[in-house]
């Protein structure tokens, strides 16, 4: 079975539509997916993720990527999965051969065989992903990084002709967001409440708020991935689309800085999709 993983720093995600946490606890406690990976017990989806952006020989990296193929139920896969951009050349063999050490793991008592792996650059996934066929400025904005390449369309293919990675994510956002809601409201909700209160806004004692005191906060945080693109980027030339988890709530305060910036449909997936379609190619 040939499948497109995408081990992302807050969700792993696959092209056959499953999502869960990139978090785990050792044990049996209430909550999650009860996993026993080669005789160890684990709760996948809820517990503690990483704060090491090296994915390769990472434990909780192999937790994932097992659950996942778990729930896909087949026993042979064929994978294909992602790294931040500026980590590609240096760390693909590297995550390849980490990820080829469980290829004969035992998970809830069935036996995973993993045949091979490719690793494929983040946001060129994502731009495989869609029938996109013009010059190009990707913006993936996942949980701990987010990834920008400068993509030229000529003779009917992609080049990727410059890129960079930003450790701003996410989940510092959402941080920032619980912080301000605490201090405004004499709170104290925990920092993973903050990525509800931006989907869905905010509810106190049942009473919606206004949260547009949080657009400072919001805007402050897409600073850098701002001055980025116009210091290094043909933001007002080419179009720039946007993927990744923050790509639709973030996509007002990158308008400000790229004035023809879209989303890609379907964008939390992107990545995924993207890799399954290359690895069709590679595996065909």
């Amino acid at each position: 079975m040939k499948i497109g993983v995408d081990v992302g720093y807050s969700y792993t995600k696959d092209n056959y539509g499953h999502i869960f946490r990139s978090a785990m606890m050792e044990g049996t406690n209430i909550g999650g997916m009860k996993m026993e990976i080669d005789g160890k017990k684990y709760i996948v989806g809820a517990g503690n993720g990483t704060t090491d952006v090296n994915k390769a020989n990472n434990e909780l990296t192999k937790v994932l990527l097992l659950t996942d193929l778990y729930l896909n139920g087949a026993d042979e896969y064929k994978i294909v999965t992602g790294l931040p951009i500026s980590q590609y050349k240096t760390q693909e063999n590297v995550l390849r051969h980490s990820i080829m050490k469980y290829s004969r793991s035992i998970v809830n008592g069935r036996a995973i065989h993993i045949s091979d792996v490719r690793v494929y650059p983040q946001c060129a996934g994502a731009l495989l992903s869609v029938n996109f066929r013009q010059s190009c400025t990707v913006v993936d904005i996942g949980g701990r990084t987010t990834d920008i390449g400068l993509f030229v369309f000529e003779n009917g293919r992609f080049t990727l002709t410059n890129y960079s990675t930003l450790y701003v994510g996410m989940e510092s956002l959402f941080s920032e967001i619980a912080g301000a809601v605490n201090d405004r409201f004499e709170l104290s909700i925990p920092t993973w409440q903050g990525e509800s209160i931006l989907r869905n806004g905010l509810v106190i004692d049942g009473n919606p708020q206004d949260t547009r005191f949080l657009e400072p906060v919001i805007k402050n945080h897409c600073e850098p991935i701002c001055k980025e693109l116009v210091l290094r980027y043909p933001v007002r030339s080419m179009p720039v689309v946007l993927c990744g988890g923050g790509a639709i709530p973030l996509k007002q305060f990158i308008k400000s800085c790229a004035p023809s910036v879209g989303v890609i449909n379907d964008s939390q997936f992107s990545n995924a999709k993207g890799f399954y379609k290359w690895g069709c190619q590679i595996y065909a």
